[in-house]
């Protein structure tokens, strides 16, 4: 929301609403991505944590 303030102040207002949701379908899909590949690490992690010892 930043930029796109920076954008306005400096009079570059062409493409406004497309460049918003650019930014905002980026960050969406980015944030998700990273969510659950932490997730999938997690739960690997977790996996060979509960795996029964031999020995």
């Amino acid at each position: 929301m930043l930029h796109q303030t920076w954008l306005a102040l400096n009079r570059d207002t062409q493409n406004v609403g497309q460049r918003f949701l650019t930014m905002f379908f980026g960050d969406l899909f980015g944030s998700l991505i990273l969510i659950y590949t932490i997730k999938l690490w997690l739960w690997f992690a977790g996996l060979g944590a509960a795996a029964p010892r031999r020995g």
